[in-house]
């Protein structure tokens, strides 16, 4: 008999087509030079001010990409609790409130409605979901991976998943002293945070000119950019790229954790 998780196999990697579709585009994107920086002194804030220069706009197919990625992802762990109740001789229920795999808020939440999501399966089953909900993973639920995909496809249902602008991720400016005493001071842009979102004009770094001297060139600034899902929404402030990644990793295990569980044996 053919393993009934053949179709949550295929949803991954249909997730992983696109994911590679997706950085291919990331790719090719930021070939195009689409951000950097410029500088200038402004003596009315007493500042030297580094600002972004955004030259292209991110394309909207981005978050159709990154949806179609979410929902194989949602649908494979539907698909899994549909054989887990079938597997334990029980029949699933279609419809809106049938049988699905639960992603829930709270222990309450589980008893009261995630349960009902997979009734028929077996209570090891039942169990074993219920210990692996958000809730239960050590941190807060809005940075659980797997309460990330749950709202992203929610998201997807009713707008297209929409990328921030742009961020800095990291960076630096790197100023010389061009006197006898040549020194070097470098200074960090963003720190550990992004600076989100971005935009032409976006100011990235300030920096008091009464710090400067006639002396001092700016030597080298150096920005790494990056793209980030948008404020406001179920990935904020996450990366486009390594985010979809991650959730694909994630559903790929637990279809692999789950798979002992059932208990037909299958060539």
């Amino acid at each position: 008999m053919a393993d009934p998780l053949e179709g949550c196999r295929a949803k991954i990697e249909r997730a992983k087509e696109h994911y590679r579709e997706l950085s291919h585009e990331f790719d090719a994107f930021f070939e195009l030079e689409p951000y950097g920086i410029a500088s200038f002194e402004n003596p009315a804030s007493g500042e030297h001010l580094f600002f972004a220069r955004v030259s292209r706009e991110l394309p909207v197919r981005w978050g159709v990409i990154a949806g179609e990625i979410v929902h194989h992802l949602r649908s494979a762990l539907d698909l899994l609790a549909w054989q887990l109740v079938l597997d334990n001789g029980g029949t699933p229920k279609t419809g809106g409130g049938g049988t699905m795999f639960p992603i829930v808020r709270s222990p309450e939440d589980f008893e009261s409605f995630g349960r009902g999501k997979v009734q028929d399966a077996s209570e090891a089953v039942v169990v074993s979901i219920g210990n692996i909900q958000p809730y239960t993973r050590g941190h807060e639920i809005e940075e659980d991976l797997l309460y990330i995909l749950h709202q992203l496809d929610i998201r997807d249902k009713h707008q297209v998943l929409s990328p921030a602008v742009g961020v800095v991720r990291s960076g630096s400016v790197t100023y010389t002293d061009t006197s006898e005493n040549a020194a070097v001071s470098q200074y960090a842009i963003g720190g550990s945070d992004l600076i989100s979102p971005l935009e032409d004009g976006t100011i990235i770094l300030r920096h008091p000119l009464s710090e400067l001297t006639p002396e001092l060139n700016v030597l080298q600034g150096q920005v790494t950019f990056d793209i980030a899902f948008e404020q406001g929404g179920p990935a904020e402030g996450k990366l486009l790229l390594p985010t979809p990644n991650l959730l694909i990793s994630l559903v790929d295990q637990m279809i692999t954790w789950f798979r002992p569980m059932l208990q037909q044996d299958f060539a």
